[in-house]
């Protein structure tokens, strides 16, 4: 979340339907397979929620006691100004 930047979506906008963002997390915290699995109506806030994933990489190890190489995570991108 922290690497998400709105700036190039339309200042006018206030709200938007969340953009889910869908991507495997390895379990040396690597990221695979990003994609827009829900899209909010706007390309842009959805380039954007894409763009913080794909920044962020990244992420923390899967703790081992998790099991498995990866798991899938749903991430959601609400705008709300």
């Amino acid at each position: 979340a922290r690497q998400w930047r709105t700036d190039q979506v339309d200042s006018r906008i206030r709200t938007l339907p969340p953009a889910i963002v869908t991507f495997e997390l390895q379990t040396n915290g690597q990221i695979g397979r990003v994609r827009i699995t829900q899209s909010s109506g706007n390309r842009s806030l959805d380039y954007s929620a894409e763009r913080a994933i794909l920044q962020g990489n990244p992420f923390e190890p899967i703790p081992a006691t998790c099991g498995g190489s990866a798991v899938t995570i749903d991430f959601w991108f609400q705008l709300q100004r």
